[in-house]
């Protein structure tokens, strides 16, 4: 709600009178009654769009970023700081790590994890996986879209696993082909996409990356340290 807010602000003229904007925030307040808001939420909405409009404001005028940023405008330092919040996210928070766990009803099993974390002392923080949807299983959004990527550095495409590998906040599995009865060789939550996560998992392989590779464990314990092929799917 606050981001919406936030858009009409930034889509508004700097010229316009004020009495104009506030005109077309009050529109968007009148649909958030309607729709069962109530006036602490909508002042707190209405509060919070502002503060971050004066935020933009003060960053333009000290020269650190347009108010209407241009799409090209510092495009890879951009980059670069989404990819990083994707993956620290949880540090700003104070976190060292996160564990990610099935949702059970009433959170139970997150409270019996966050508890034994909390009187151990580590800083992990503890998060529930939404599960997949009804509508993810039954909808197809693009029935025309093609199965395979086409990068050849994709562990997904390349091995004949099945999954889109740009989906982020995965649940994983990996599978050796090799003639072995320990098929099932690793499972794995990412909130990274498909691709990236598979990328790591190849690089780790071929370094040989015993401490943080699974799947070289894997041909060291059931292969004899013979290199194996593998197949990475998205569940």
């Amino acid at each position: 709600m606050k981001q919406e807010v936030l858009r009409i602000l930034l889509n508004s003229s700097k010229y316009l009178p004020w009495e104009s904007v506030c005109s077309k925030v009050n529109v968007f307040m009148q649909k958030m009654q309607y729709s069962g808001y109530t006036q602490a939420v909508r002042f707190s909405v209405v509060k919070s769009a502002l503060h971050a409009m004066e935020t933009i404001k003060q960053k333009e005028e000290c020269g650190v970023r347009p108010r209407n940023r241009p799409k090209e405008w510092k495009r890879i330092e951009r980059e670069r700081e989404k990819q990083s919040k994707k993956c620290n996210w949880y540090r700003n928070s104070g976190f060292d790590s996160v564990l990610f766990v099935p949702s059970t009803p009433k959170g139970k099993l997150k409270a019996m994890y966050q508890k034994e974390i909390s009187q151990s002392g580590f800083r992990i923080k503890v998060v529930e996986t939404t599960g997949t949807t009804l509508k993810r299983q039954l909808q197809t959004s693009n029935p025309f879209k093609k199965k395979l990527c086409g990068r050849s550095q994709c562990f997904i495409c390349t091995s004949e696993g099945s999954g889109d590998c740009n989906t982020e906040g995965i649940t994983y599995k990996i599978q050796c082909k090799g003639n072995c009865t320990s098929r099932n060789v690793y499972h794995g939550e990412s909130a990274e996409n498909g691709f990236t996560r598979g990328q790591k998992h190849m690089t780790d392989l071929a370094a040989h990356n015993e401490s943080n590779s699974p799947l070289w464990r894997h041909c060291k314990e059931a292969h004899g340290g013979e290199m194996q092929n593998f197949s990475m799917s998205i569940t």
